[in-house]
């Protein structure tokens, strides 16, 4: 597939004044779905697993990254990822979640060590004997920051350490090695992942759009940094308590911070907690967002239970909002009466700046 002429034609700009958004067609085209899977999802790190997931060694998670079947294992103190797929037919090497000391085609009975290493193929040793060293498992990049980790498909993509950047420094303070994987909740979303993407970067829609998230934070005070692949959203928590409030005043976590890493990865941390968000596009006009909740430990009483149920119910809210308004705008930004209209210097930077890495990826990675 070439590059697509709308995406040769993006007025993107550096300058945000100068700039403008997508255009609608970005969301409801199937065409540029299938082109940005390999040259948006496919070129990049993608969070794929949590460390919990590989206690020991031969412990493996199955998963799918652009549309790829991955397997992650632990193979001694470290992770490997490979695609879950036999050299022999293409049948499946694993399912799901669990332990084992080696990989075992479930089509034709191939074996592979963890480190991807063909060891048997039934009735066909002299076959496996004239190739060798060429039937081992395509590998796959994989690398771990805290206890999020990640997998890259193109082998020529720099280190996860380049990708996350300043990042990685940024949030040091919030020790996020201490926090673990607690639970998760999916919502589908009727929107493209893009428009979710849009929504989650600017706090512009937080009066109108989520009530009682505005009761709980200073929107006034909102401010959003910006870095290579990432932006922070930085916004104080209000002060006070009262009727109604959910937030908890806490020295040591004055504000909320809503990290986004490039393309489709939010980290929320806040009240001592991170939520990890991934934007999954199912269909040209609908998501799932994996949203994964990461705690210093669980919950261990009555109190400590009914505050994060609290916190629970009011992220499901909030999520409910946003589904509700993203759905709304899905249907209208295929409309012929939509143009998009200037960026929000002050709230807005953090979608300017998706929009352009967006934009640049795919016209450097056509395919």
């Amino acid at each position: 597939m070439a590059t697509l002429p709308a995406i040769d034609g993006l007025r993107t700009d550096d300058r945000i004044e100068q700039a403008r958004p997508l255009p609608g067609r970005r969301a409801v085209d199937p065409e540029w779905m299938a082109h940005e899977r390999d040259a948006v999802f496919g070129r990049t790190w993608n969070l794929a697993a949590h460390a919990g997931q590989f206690p020991e060694p031969g412990s493996y998670a199955s998963v799918e990254v652009a549309g790829q079947p991955i397997v992650i294992v632990r193979d001694g103190d470290g992770l490997r990822a490979f695609y879950n797929v036999c050299r022999h037919r293409g049948g499946p090497l694993t399912q799901g979640c669990g332990r084992q000391r080696q990989f075992t085609c479930r089509y034709h009975g191939w074996s592979y060590a963890l480190d991807g290493r063909v060891l048997r193929a039934p009735f066909m040793a002299d076959e496996l004997a004239r190739n060798a060293g060429t039937l081992d498992l395509k590998p796959v990049q994989v690398a771990r920051w805290a206890n999020l980790v990640f997998v890259n498909l193109d082998p020529a993509a720099g280190p996860l350490a380049a990708f996350l950047g300043s990042l990685v420094a940024d949030a040091a303070h919030l020790r996020l090695e201490r926090l673990h994987f607690h639970a998760r909740r999916t919502y589908p979303v009727a929107a493209n992942w893009k428009v979710y993407v849009d929504n989650y970067l600017e706090g512009y829609h937080v009066p109108a759009v989520h009530p009682g998230l505005n009761r709980e934070i200073d929107f006034r005070r909102y401010v959003t940094q910006l870095g290579g692949n990432y932006s922070v959203q930085h916004v104080p928590i209000a002060v006070g308590s009262g009727e109604g409030r959910v937030y908890a005043a806490d020295p040591d976590s004055p504000e909320a911070r809503y990290y986004w890493l490039f393309p489709n990865v939010m980290l929320n941390c806040y009240q001592g907690l991170m939520q990890v968000n991934v934007v999954e596009p199912t269909g040209v006009d609908r998501c799932v967002v994996h949203f994964d909740w990461y705690l210093a430990a669980p919950p261990a009483d009555d109190a400590s239970r009914a505050r994060f149920e609290q916190l629970e119910r009011f992220s499901d809210e909030v999520q409910a909002e946003d589904a509700g308004i993203c759905a709304a705008v899905q249907r209208n930004v295929g409309s012929r009466g939509f143009e998009p209209g200037p960026y929000s210097a002050q709230y807005e930077t953090g979608v300017h700046q998706f929009h352009t890495l967006y934009a640049r990826a795919l016209r450097t990675n056509p395919t």
